[in-house]
């Protein structure tokens, strides 16, 4: 019996046959890699901790924060009870010089399709450091088209300055470094690598 190699002949069409396939499994492999590629992003922590003009309270300027997230033409669904946060954010109003409420905002894949599945593991990563009850926390999905025409899929996360035992939040540098590190380890616990994205790209023009 001749040797299979042998007895194939290697024409240059052959060669071709194979380089094709060979560019088709390669650029499948790309396109694979380029979909689970996204940025971290998380916004800088705004605190509820003065009136002006415009409220005559802390707490109504939360309120309005959280009507604008509801409200806005780009959001989609939520988790948590807007009106539990913010009777309970009452509660810490009643401290002199009192942070009533939190407030940042989170980028998301915007491939991403098991959208609710990540607001309850954020929700419940945020509650973990804050050392906060999970029902202190409401969560706003907005499915957005950023400065540069690019889907915008992000989340507001706005919770009342309350632990679990009614005592305000303290944030400390180690609290902020391990709440970064969980997020980060979120995405890619799901398949995702993190590019380095330029400041542009960030979430612009959302009012705290």
């Amino acid at each position: 019996m001749r040797n299979f190699v042998n007895s194939y002949e290697f024409t240059p069409l052959l060669f071709f046959i194979f380089l094709k396939k060979y560019l088709i499994f390669l650029s499948i492999g790309v396109i694979i890699l380029i979909m689970k590629e996204t940025i971290y992003y998380m916004s800088d922590i705004k605190w509820f901790n003065r009136t002006s003009k415009s409220y005559s309270s802390k707490t109504e300027a939360l309120m309005h924060h959280l009507e604008y997230i509801t409200k806005s033409k780009d959001f989609e669904f939520c988790l948590g009870d807007k009106n539990y946060v913010l009777e309970r954010s009452k509660i810490a109003d009643k401290r002199v010089n009192s942070r009533v409420g939190f407030s940042f905002i989170f980028a998301l894949p915007n491939n991403l399709n098991e959208v609710k599945e990540w607001i309850e593991e954020i929700r419940k990563i945020v509650a973990k450091k804050f050392r906060m009850d999970e029902r202190d926390i409401f969560i706003g999905y907005h499915n957005s088209v950023g400065v540069s025409g690019i889907e915008n899929k992000h989340l507001h996360i706005v919770g009342a300055n309350l632990t679990k035992d009614n005592k305000s939040i303290q944030i400390k540098i180690n609290d902020l470094r391990d709440l970064h590190n969980e997020l980060q380890q979120l995405i890619i616990s799901k398949g995702y690598t993190i590019r380095k994205e330029e400041e542009k790209t960030q979430h612009i023009g959302v009012k705290l």
